[in-house]
């Protein structure tokens, strides 16, 4: 194992910790309202960061196994695509388990052909080729360096022997079906496979189908996973277990992001993507009012937590509003032993007048819903196995009120307000008061915060 005195400072490079969710949302906020400078109906470009800290609230955030990676990927004409994906995979254990880690490239260039079936029913099929390389790409030194910024343990593993570098055959065949249906909360149904074959490191084979929204602006779904390896790799096998079997897929889209979270739930595994892209998709069609739906990303402070809302309008002042927050934080580093927590609450929002109008529109909502607190640590003697020590459901109310902030006319892009938003509240979690034998962050029944994030809203194109 790497001796942590090898590491470096590297603290003076980056911004303050604190200061880190401002400055992201910031970027995203400028990106979105100036994306239409540099979009092209021929070229599109999407880029990503994936992490298994993305759950949704579902399952066990273990910062482990595959754990994080970035993507990017060029569009043109809706027919090419160039993608490249980068990705880490960790063993985390201790003096009783092995513990290593390998960090996986690939690059592969692809062409989509497109069939109408019928008059409701299109065809996809992509075709893609290219390479992957596996072994020490330098993601131990990334990794910890975010790590540094959170001021989270690092993570030194060695890396494992058995990969080095060397490039393999890559391949790659999807079928995407689309149906389009008449219904108000689903546009169409999805069906989705994939077939990636990499020549001496594995095979993959999923297949899922997904309810979609008007639009195309959620996703929702279910499929099968099943990877084969084809080699010796310990940690490779643990991956292929844990990422195999049923899962469940939910697919955000609004205006420049993209948000994506898979669970697999024979494992508890969890894994999501947070991106922005180049190409919005439609906010209306022929001449109709836009959907009347919003979607706000956020962090809360001061425990950096996610938090995503949906809201439907009701009217002009009153929306109905769901909202999905998790978080995830080290009990005991030795064991890996970690608190995962997701509340998820539905109400009702009061809002101030349209943004075209007020540069500054106050909003104030009241919700209630569950909060589950799980506890999960590395199994002693299992390799790759996490034990679940404790779990529980606690009714939750929610009283929140801010302000979301846009520049009326010139924070529209593709048809899209962008708004910031700031907000404070305090979740009320019923029977919390209970002893677990450990300090709990949510062992507390009143939960104050400060929310920060970004707010997109179908405006029609003007």
């Amino acid at each position: 194992m790497v001796s942590s005195g090898n590491t470096r400072d590297f603290s003076r490079l980056y911004p303050n910790p604190a200061y880190s969710p401002i400055l992201v949302f910031l970027l995203l906020y400028t990106l979105a309202v100036s994306s239409s400078l540099y979009s092209n109906e021929q070229v599109h470009v999407s880029a990503g960061t994936s992490n298994d800290s993305i759950t949704l609230g579902f399952g066990d955030n273990a910062d482990d196994i595959r754990s994080y990676g970035v993507d990017l990927s060029f569009f043109l004409d809706d027919t090419w695509k160039a993608e490249i994906d980068l990705n880490g995979f960790t063993l985390r254990g201790n003096e009783t388990v092995l513990t290593e880690r390998y960090d996986t490239l690939t690059a592969m260039l692809g062409y989509r052909f497109s069939y109408q079936l019928f008059e409701d029913v299109q065809l996809n099929t992509s075709a893609a080729a290219g390479g992957t390389a596996v072994g020490n790409l330098g993601l131990q030194d990334l990794q910890n360096r975010y790590h540094e910024m959170r001021n989270i343990p690092l993570v030194l593993l060695p890396y494992d022997s058995a990969y080095t570098n060397e490039i393999m055959m890559t391949y790659q065949v999807s079928n995407h079906v689309v149906r389009e249906v008449e219904s108000f909360f689903v546009d169409s149904i999805v069906f989705d496979q994939k077939y990636r074959y990499i020549e001496g490191y594995e095979t993959a084979v999923s297949a899922g189908i997904y309810l979609r929204s008007p639009y195309s602006f959620i996703d929702i779904g279910i499929g099968y996973n099943h990877i084969s390896i084809h080699d010796d790799s310990i940690l490779h096998g643990i991956t292929a277990i844990s990422e195999s079997g049923i899962y469940s897929d939910v697919n955000i889209r609004m205006g420049i992001i993209e948000m994506t979270c898979r669970y697999f739930p024979e494992s508890q595994r969890s894994w999501g993507r947070i991106g922005i892209t180049t190409d919005s998709f439609s906010t209306s069609k022929n001449g109709e009012e836009p959907f009347p739906l919003s979607f706000s990303l956020s962090f809360l402070l001061p425990l950096t937590r996610f938090s995503i809302s949906l809201n439907y309008d009701l009217n002009q002042d009153m929306s109905v509003v769901f909202t999905d927050s998790f978080y995830s934080r080290i009990i005991n580093e030795h064991y890996n032993m970690r608190e995962n927590t997701g509340s998820w609450h539905v109400g009702i929002e009061w809002h101030g007048l349209d943004e075209s109008v007020m540069l500054i529109k106050p909003f104030a909502s009241i919700s209630a819903g569950v909060q589950h607190v799980g506890v999960y640590q590395t199994a002693v003697n299992r390799i790759g196995v996490r034990d679940k020590v404790y779990s529980n459901l606690f009714p939750i109310v929610h009283v929140e009120g801010g302000g979301r902030f846009s520049l009326g006319g010139n924070s529209v892009s593709d048809g899209y307000m962008y708004s910031l938003e700031a907000a404070g509240g305090i979740t009320y979690a019923f029977f919390i008061s209970e002893s677990v034998g450990w300090e709990l962050r949510y062992q507390h029944a009143l939960d104050p915060y400060v929310r920060i994030g970004v707010n997109i809203k179908p405006v029609g194109l003007i």
